[in-house]
């Protein structure tokens, strides 16, 4: 019974272990392409080949980031939303609103709403590593406890037998 509990809830375990995983370093390449982006930005550099340099070094979030140079081509703001949408994930709006702002604004306005952005994922950052703080203990606990069961289903079994023999006897 219990073989078939864990071959029934494993393949989702597993599933949602990857996809946190996944999760977590599109978050990471997706800090660290902003980063990379207001360097070159500052650098004056047009937004789509900032994009293109920026995009240069990510590895998970590569596809996207080529796809949202092909598309750029045709329709600029089409393409910052497909690349939001592609993404999938919560961490990426604030780029994909800092890059609709400043798709056609000034040199001067991109960099200010750049820097803004940043700020903006590292408090997100920040946030989710506190949730993940907060949650922790729990863990822990769940964790502690299963010795303490197992040690407290030794100590009850010799009672239990014992009980189910007099049982036995009066029945």
């Amino acid at each position: 019974v219990s073989f078939v509990g864990v071959s029934f809830f494993s393949p989702t375990l597993i599933i949602i272990y990857i996809a946190s995983k996944r999760r977590e370093v599109l978050a990471e390449e997706i800090v660290k392409f902003s980063h990379r982006l207001v360097v070159c930005i500052t650098d004056k550099i047009p937004l789509y080949y900032a994009i293109r340099r920026a995009g240069r070094t990510c590895k998970v979030l590569k596809p996207y980031v080529d796809d949202l140079i092909i598309d750029w081509m045709d329709n600029p703001r089409a393409a910052i939303n497909n690349f939001g949408d592609r993404v999938g994930i919560n961490e990426v709006l604030p780029v994909t609103n800092t890059l609709l702002a400043s798709w056609n604004a000034p040199a001067d306005k991109i960099i200010d709403l750049f820097h803004q952005q940043i700020r903006n994922i590292d408090t997100m950052r920040d946030f989710q590593i506190k949730k993940k703080i907060e949650g922790s203990p729990l863990r822990v606990t769940f964790i502690i406890m299963i010795p303490f069961l197992c040690a407290g289903a030794l100590v009850m079994l010799p009672w239990y037998r014992s009980f189910q023999e007099m049982i036995k006897q009066i029945f």
